[in-house]
């Protein structure tokens, strides 16, 4: 029961709806709780974590989800605790930041787990050039390229990967502006400026401090906006529409799946 609050804890994350997702996860926390769960404890304070405001607060949920984690022997614990990464990235502490995302990247070569991979590859990008490891970005930069290029791989003109040519936009998008991966899924055309060379961030408030801000494009970002323009779906506003939207015109909630 406590691990079936969680997965609802995380929908309404995903959808914007804070309160229901903190309240969700609460209860999972309990529920699990009582049944010796250590790992729907993690999940569980976790989801308390991602949703909630207070950077002290954020930290220590996450930090004590992953004990949960470990305490599970869940070796695959760290790279679930995605959002203390970014904690540490709000706080300037990029050495700690990165620390946690070359781990989740360890993790998850051993594991197999491309989708977590591309993912820490994605955040691990980002403290890396604020540390001045710029040669150490630019390798793990030619890695997410590789996993990127596996999603749209094709064979006998069949996409191997669902969505593929999406995802790796979406990556390669995390990996050239920095943003938080909600953020990137609320951008529409109307944030992407092309004569300012500017990608407005947080437009429709859903930057973690409610505070929009600009991001300049560099040489990637401008070539991979460019083309996604030329291959945007022409009956939606967003970068990244829904593949499930039907007649609605909605944005993707997570690539996570």
């Amino acid at each position: 029961a406590g691990r079936a609050y969680n997965a609802l804890a995380y929908a309404y994350f995903y959808l914007y709806r804070a309160e229901d997702s903190r309240r969700n996860a609460q209860t999972a926390l309990e529920l699990c709780r009582d049944a010796g769960d250590q790992y729907g404890i993690g999940d569980a304070l976790n989801a308390m974590g991602v949703s909630h405001m207070d950077i002290a607060e954020r930290i220590q949920y996450h930090q004590q989800a992953l004990q949960a984690y470990e305490s599970a022997g869940y070796i695959g614990g760290k790279t679930n605790v995605w959002n203390l990464a970014y904690t540490y990235t709000d706080l300037g502490l990029s050495p700690r930041s990165r620390r946690l995302q070359s781990e989740n990247a360890n993790i998850s070569r051993t594991m197999g787990a491309k989708l977590d991979l591309a993912f820490a590859l994605g955040n691990l990008i980002v403290p890396e050039i604020n540390l001045g490891m710029f040669e150490s970005a630019r390798l793990h930069l030619q890695e997410l390229e590789k996993l990127c290029e596996s999603a749209i791989a094709t064979e006998g003109g069949v996409p191997v990967t669902k969505n593929g040519g999406q995802f790796a936009d979406y990556l390669r998008f995390l990996a050239y502006t920095g943003c938080r991966e909600k953020e990137a899924l609320a951008i529409r055309w109307d944030d992407v400026d092309f004569d300012r060379e500017q990608v407005t961030v947080g437009a429709i408030e859903q930057t973690k401090n409610k505070e929009p801000r600009k991001v300049d494009f560099n040489a990637k970002l401008a070539a991979l906006l460019r083309s996604m323009k030329q291959r945007r779906a022409p009956d939606s506003q967003w970068l990244f529409p829904s593949p499930q939207r039907g007649d609605k015109d909605i944005h993707a909630k997570t690539f996570r799946e």
